[in-house]
């Protein structure tokens, strides 16, 4: 998907605004932690093939040409 971009656009603003442009409260619901609104504990993001969290987490600044993956994670038991 092809997102906007800005000088100061980070994985935090990248992800709100997907949650914006699919508009589900569903898809809201299954990517951000209600209690925390981060993102993490639902999902792996990662920025040029590295976990965001190697970076400055959400508060990482994307280049223009950064390649974010979100990769939901599966809970078992």
């Amino acid at each position: 998907m092809d997102m906007k971009w800005s000088d100061s656009l980070t994985v935090s603003k990248l992800v709100d605004d997907l949650v914006r442009a699919v508009g589900t409260r569903q898809f809201e619901e299954l990517l951000i932690d209600s209690g925390t609104k981060d993102p993490r504990p639902n999902v792996i993001i990662m920025l040029d093939d590295q976990d965001c969290n190697l970076f400055e987490g959400l508060r990482t600044k994307l280049e223009r040409d950064s390649k974010v993956t979100i990769i939901p994670v599966a809970h078992g038991g």
